[in-house]
């Protein structure tokens, strides 16, 4: 019986030896088709894009061409004395997510609001320890973006305020 075993023993190894090769081939191949179908849908957004030169003439954008990651890169603008003096040197501050860099940032500015972006600052505010009675907590900390826009342009929505 042990001879037997042995051989049997083989053969189920070489099976699972094939069906991990198989595996890893169904893998890649998902892979190249996420990869494929990722890029596909990037350039129907750069299709969709419209007057996207920085320097450019800046086109009107229609809502439904703008992709949804863009309304959530904004939390909301940030209204502070300084902010508001900000504004008469062409510079807005906003509130934004805390995985978001400069470029989409700038991406996210020039198609929602039909602007030309020149500077982009970011800046992390730390959480802040605060005193509750004997207690301790935090307040939360943000990340805010200091956007700077080309002269004669400014974003309507936040300057009533």
């Amino acid at each position: 019986m042990s001879i037997l075993d042995s051989f049997k023993k083989k053969k189920t190894e070489k099976k699972v030896k094939e069906d991990k090769k198989e595996a890893k081939k169904e893998v890649k191949e998902a892979a190249v088709k996420q990869v494929k179908k990722a890029a596909k849908e990037m350039k129907e957004v750069k299709k969709a894009k419209k007057g996207k030169s920085v320097f450019g003439k800046k086109k009107k954008i229609d809502k439904e061409d703008i992709p949804a990651e863009y309304y959530d890169i904004f939390k909301e603008p940030h209204l502070t004395e300084r902010a508001t003096d900000l504004m008469k040197e062409n510079k807005y501050v906003f509130k934004i997510a805390s995985d978001v860099n400069k470029i989409q940032v700038r991406k996210a500015i020039e198609n929602l609001y039909g602007v030309s972006v020149m500077k982009v600052n970011v800046i992390n505010i730390p959480r802040k320890r605060i005193r509750y009675g004997r207690g301790f907590g935090f307040k939360t900390g943000y990340r805010k973006a200091i956007v700077t826009l080309r002269k004669g342009e400014r974003i309507e929505m936040v300057e009533g305020v």
